[in-house]
């Protein structure tokens, strides 16, 4: 019996000088077993460098003795030879459903943790506690004598309930199960009785410490094994040092010794290796023989095999990894297999590796466990639950229907889905007998019987499951019924079938880790349920907590993948880098948060805490001093991996841009390597130089891109020649010819659309336009075509909109108007207390409509004040109406076939086209035998009128309404005012509080009006002028009503005045008839240009919603660029413009 040591830095070669050892007793005459002991994860690992040993003639096994185990399997092999397990072993899930059921028993003499509902990393933080307790061997008299010694009051009733729960854990698995610990106690016991490790070999490879359970199973492999040797990742100096990166290692060692000593084990010379033959380049020997160094001594030779880069982004940096390995495979004779990336959180980098290695065709294993939680299996399984539990939300039913395994297919999920926000279906609505189409909209909308069918049978047949288990859910039920009915659910939508048939068409298309990890998913749900049905069965539970614990499950249960092949770049997070020999090594992520990684401290017990029980006789298996260590001993092992190069690389920010920095151990590689510095990767610019450095297609391929933006402009002839080459050579690869012949087609592309004049007939066969339309022509072709060609349209939401904000006070103001001329009430009687009332009963008339403002007490009170603004609007309407002499007179008076007011008609060359539309409100004074009109159009915020944009066809809508008006009589109908009124109240700001005290509530009155006024435009005559306000005069010539102005004693016309005479409203009147016109041919001959209009800084981009199919680009399109003809109030200019436009015949007629 002998103990020995083979102990060295990292490089120094100990797995191979104890696998030499282990074939050396192999060849000896003799059948006890040898075992290679490693921790479980890496016994993958060691298998495979135990297989390659085996392959070299000189190793030779004749007796079949080697074997590679964990404490799992060597425990395994124990039992099955001479018993002894006679209780059921518990796993990690099983663990987590008694730890549950342990905290709802003491549930009642909890005192800290007094909840009903605990997640699943509540239950976590327990078990490790618990496992804590277990470990190092604390009874429950143990625990209790600490918590009588604790002083601070709160510790010790937090430390009182770990110690109930703790109690009544073991209760519920006395004499029925195990846990990992327990096991390890007989194991010691049973292990004695096995003959085959009496005399056997150990070799102990991967550990730097072990748990007091697991120390047991060791001291009985030193005193009954034949030999037992240790390959510890140690120099053994400093040994009694806390601060030393080895001291876990050395604590080990010092351990192990007493345990042969106590046994009167031999314990044999240390085998210390040196590690000078490990690097290939004598920097990176210098760098592991000072990097621990407080003052490394300096290395004056060449050390450019040592780079640190710094890249703008983590993108960035994964692209320059890739392209770095595809270059040194080719030009160094390496293999992927030599290659080592590594990062402290592979998790930040995992997504984007895989992106870009796959797109560099790069061979790489990714060393990672999946998590089942984010399997569409598992998604549908817990939205099951959940819709039950947030009472059928919209978001939770159609997360279960958008995992595509429930039998409606993505079609049907669609048209489901876009039905039910168009009409707000939500909640219990989604168990109603029958759907009716309802809209939400003030305005009417026709049912479709066929489409209302098949809306009804999609819904039906996604609910009529769901609806069983609804009821079947219905009050208390136990832990056995849920798992019962849940798989029972399963059942009724076929979830079994359809799974088959994906692990089928996976394997079809040879996707077989897909295929493995559907069938490891489904069975492991069944596993699950029989768990909770076994250890939890008859327990009542809430579907809340039941929830909590059956997705506690699935989070835990991670899915491991076996690398497909030898030839592999290893990707890893440095705490799980074993794999040694690696030539080269790309330390990826080096930032100051991650080397060292901030250590947090997120458990039930905090740091003070745990220091506070230590001193009470307490142990812990890690505390934040360990894991500081930790982090020194990651860095130490992540620089000091590679053999031959080391790449360090950092991005200096997110790909959400918050800044980064480097970490502060690049300063110490300054103090070791004299002249190192940090270079800044620069944004690849691919140019075509950089052909005869390109080592991969896809670093070709870019360039190809890059090079073709430019080729009519800086490229020479040789350039343009190595061009057509890359795409000859590219076009031979069928991975890249068809991305090869689709880029060559787009080489002069600018983004520009073809005429539709062959489909305009099929495409505008109304002989109908509204100004709306016209106006939506003149701001952008193609988005008029999209709209009104295509039909496209926004899904509808059940929401709302600005649009129906509009609607909603059109009805009102509408509504409101027509009553008073219907009841033939003078406006001049009007007060508020009549139009409060008035809006009151309008409003409330609107929401027993079923209209969505309705629907929630959020909506009501939106209405609310909705209404309080509508009736400040209508007031400052009726207090203007007081001060002039016009009389409202019409109310959304339509222009339109059969209607009392003609539509407007245009000639074309073939066809006749009428300017149809709806009037918001015309005003008439009568005088004498005329009739003088104020037009007024609602709009819900400032709007006026603006000859530039009008010049340019837009904005044109009070001047046709006005035209449809007075063409039924030209004599007998003149022009007064066209204005805009802006329904939404607009409030009175001050600059200060003293300014608001000093006004009398007159002027507060006429401020409110002033402030709320139509913008428009008004005929300029001084007799209408008095008449649309007839509080204009000597004292007063600001008109507070309208954009008027008086001087010389309200005799004459200010310049400020917004408004045309009589000759110069017809100019403009014609204008717009004439430019129409043009706008309708332009319609007609196809034009669907990409031309939106810019004026100023606005364009018709800017709340456009077809941006995304446009794809607008000012690089290589162009706006339509609105000139400021008129500026300010000065329209001469632009009046000339018009006036000599109409020199053609105007092309239209009443």
């Amino acid at each position: 019996m002998a103990l020995g040591f083979v102990t060295g830095r990292l490089g120094s070669k100990r797995e191979d000088y104890l696998f030499d050892l282990c074939f050396k007793e192999a060849k000896e005459k003799d059948t006890k077993p040898i075992y290679i002991l490693v921790p479980e994860k890496y016994t993958y690992e060691i298998e495979k460098k135990l297989s390659e040993y085996l392959e070299k003639k000189e190793n030779i096994d004749p007796n079949f003795r080697i074997m590679v185990v964990s404490f799992s399997t060597l425990s395994k092999i124990v039992f099955t030879n001479v018993g002894g397990l006679k209780q059921r072993k518990l796993i990690k899930s099983s663990k987590n459903m008694i730890i549950f059921k342990a905290i709802e028993k003491s549930l009642k003499n909890l005192t800290f943790f007094k909840t009903s509902e605990y997640k699943d990393g509540f239950i976590n933080e327990i078990i490790d506690i618990i496992s804590d307790f277990k470990r190092n061997g604390f009874s429950k008299d143990d625990l209790l004598e600490i918590r009588d010694n604790i002083k601070q009051e709160a510790l010790r009733l937090k430390f009182s309930d770990f110690i109930k729960i703790f109690d009544c854990y073991e209760n519920l698995i006395e004499n029925k199960y195990m846990d990992t610990e327990d096991v390890f106690e007989i194991f010691k016991e049973k292990i004695e009785n096995f003959d085959q490790i009496k005399g056997c070999s150990v070799f102990v490879l991967g550990y730097m410490d072990f748990t007091l359970s697991q120390l047991n199973i060791v001291e009985k492999l030193i005193k009954y094994s034949k030999n037992i040797y240790f390959s510890l990742l140690t120099d053994l100096k400093n040994l009694n040092s806390k601060m030393n990166i080895f001291n876990k290692v050395n604590n080990t060692y010092i351990t192990l010794k007493s345990l042969a000593i106590k046994n009167n084990v031999e314990i044999l010379e240390n085998k210390i290796l040196s590690n000078e033959d490990y690097y290939d380049e004598k920097s990176l020997l210098h760098l592991e023989k000072n990097i621990l160094e407080i003052s490394p001594s300096k290395f004056e030779k060449d050390f450019s095999n040592i780079k640190a880069l710094a890249c703008k982004n983590n993108f960035q940096e994964v692209e320059f990894v890739a392209n770095e390995i595809i270059k040194l495979i080719k030009t160094k004779n390496l293999r992927y297999n030599e290659i080592t990336v590594c990062t402290r959180d592979l998790q930040d980098y995992d997504y984007i590796i895989k992106r870009i290695f796959e797109d560099y065709k790069i061979n790489y294993f990714l060393d990672e466990k999946i998590s089942a939680s984010t399997n569409p299996i598992v998604i549908l399984i817990l939205s099951i639950l959940e819709m039950k539990i947030n009472n059928y939300s919209y978001i939770s039913v159609f997360k279960y229907l958008k995992t595509n395994l429930t039998g409606i297919s993505s079609d049907e999920i669609f048209i489901l889905e876009n039905y039910c926000l168009a009409n707000g279906i939500n909640y219990k609505a989604f168990f109603d007998e029958k759907w009716k189409k309802i809209s939400h909209k003030v305005v009417d909308e026709k049912e479709i019987d066929e489409e209302l069918k098949k809306i009804n049978e999609i819904k039906d047949k996604f609910i009529l499951p769901i609806k069983s288990l609804h009821e079947k859910l219905k009050g208390k039920n136990t832990v056995k019924e849920i798992c019962t009915y849940l798989y029972e659910f399963t059942l009724d939508i076929s979830l079994d079938k359809r799974i088959d048939d994906y692990i089928q068409n996976f394997k079809l298309s040879n996707n077989l880790y897909k295929a493995k990890e559907y069938s490891l998913i489904f069975s492991s749900f069944v596993s699950i349920l029989e768990e909770m049905v076994e250890f939890m069965g008859d327990e009542q539970i809430s579907l809340k907590n039941f929830l909590n614990l059956f997705s506690s499950q699935f989070k835990n249960l991670k899915l491991g993948i076996v690398p497909p092949c030898k030839d592999e770049v290893f990707v890893t997070s440095v705490d799980r880098m074993q794999k040694e020999n690696q030539k080269i090594v790309f330390l990826i992520g080096f930032n100051d948060d991650k080397f060292p990684k901030n250590i947090s401290n997120n458990s039930l017990i905090s740091e003070d805490e745990k220091e506070n029980l230590i001193e009470n006789g307490m142990k812990f298996t890690t505390d934040n001093f360990s894991k500081i260590i930790d982090e020194q001993f990651y860095i130490y092992k992540a620089l000091c991996f590679a053999k031959e190069r080391l790449y360090i690389t950092f991005p200096l920010s997110t790909l959400l841009l918050e800044n980064k920095r480097p970490s502060n151990v690049l300063k110490k590689l300054k103090n070791i390597f004299n002249g190192f510095k940090m270079q800044t990767l620069k944004d690849e610019s691919y140019k075509i130089k950089d052909v005869y450095l390109a080592f991969s297609k896809e670093k070709l391929y870019k360039i190809y891109i890059e090079s073709l933006k430019n080729l009519d402009e800086n490229l020479n002839c040789d350039e343009k020649n190595t061009l057509f080459e890359i795409e000859n050579f590219l076009k031979e690869d069928k991975e890249y010819k068809d991305k090869i012949s689709l880029l060559s087609s787009f080489i002069n592309y600018k983004n520009e659309i073809d005429n539709i004049k062959e489909y305009t007939s099929k495409l505008y066969d109304s002989d109908y336009f509204s100004v709306s339309k016209l106006e939506k022509f003149a701001c952008c072709p193609f988005s008029y075509f999209l709209n009104y060609g295509l039909n496209l349209k926004k899904r509808e939401i059940y929401t709302f909109t600005p649009i129906d904000y509009g609607v909603y006070c059109h009805k009102v103001l509408d509504s409101f108007f027509k009553d008073i001329v219907k009841n033939s009430i003078d406006f001049k009687t009007i007060d508020f207390s009549y139009i409060s009332n008035e809006v009151n009963d309008i409003t409330n008339s609107i929401l027993n409509e079923n209209y969505i403002l309705s629907t929630s007490k959020q909506y009501k009170h939106f209405s609310s004040i909705l209404n309080r603004n509508l009736k400040s609007s209508i007031s400052v309407m009726i207090q203007s109406l007081k001060q002039g002499n016009f009389i409202p007179y019409a109310f959304e008076e339509a222009f339109f076939e059969n209607s009392s007011i003609s539509p407007i008609n245009i000639k074309l060359d073939n066809k006749n086209v009428k300017l149809i539309g709806k009037i918001d409100r015309y005003d008439i004074l009568k005088k004498k035998d005329i009739n003088y009109l104020k037009v007024i159009d609602y709009k819900s915020s400032k709007k006026d009128i603006d000859l530039n944009m009008i010049y340019n066809g837009i904005g044109t809508q009070l001047f046709i309404y006005m035209n449809a008006l007075i063409s039924k009589d030209k004599e007998k109908f003149k022009p007064a005012a066209l204005l805009y009124d802006d329904f939404s109240f607009n409030k009175v700001k001050f600059d200060t509080f003293k300014e608001f005290s000093n006004l009398d509530e007159n002027l507060f009155n006429e401020k409110i009006i002033d402030n709320n006024k139509p913008l428009g435009f008004v005929i300029k005559d001084l007799d209408l002028i008095e008449n649309l306000d007839t509080t204009l005069g000597n004292d007063k010539q600001k008109s507070l009503i309208l954009p008027i102005t008086l001087k010389n004693k309200g005799l004459e016309i200010s310049n400020r005045t917004k408004g045309l005479s009589e000759d110069e409203f017809e100019i403009v009147n014609k204008f717009i008839l004439k430019n129409t016109k043009k706008i309708l041919k332009s319609i007609y001959s196809g034009d669907i240009s990409l031309k939106p209009y810019k004026y100023d800084e606005n364009t018709a981009c800017k709340y456009c919603e077809y941006k995304s199919i446009c794809k607008f680009d000012e690089k290589c399109n162009k706006y339509k660029i609105i000139k400021k003809i008129a500026k300010n109030n000065n329209l001469e200019d632009i009046l000339e413009k018009m006036n000599k436009d109409l020199n053609e015949k105007e092309g239209y007629e009443k």
